[in-house]
């Protein structure tokens, strides 16, 4: 989980290792699902649905 929050910060991989704090879901609501998010989890399904009609609330900046 430490290599996935170096490429994906704003998720805070580092501190909640993939689980679902308040501060996951309300980046995951910010930024989108990240490539490594399960889109078969319902909650992130239903947020990556909603980011592919209206878009993300705001873009990441992920290193390659």
């Amino acid at each position: 989980m430490d290599r996935y929050h170096r490429r994906f910060p704003v998720y805070g991989f580092d501190t909640n290792r993939g689980y679902g704090t308040r501060a996951h879901w309300d980046a995951l609501e910010r930024f989108g699902p990240s490539p490594i998010h399960r889109r078969s989890f319902k909650g992130v399904r239903d947020i990556a649905l909603r980011t592919l009609q209206e878009g993300p609330v705001e873009e990441t900046s992920q290193a390659p």
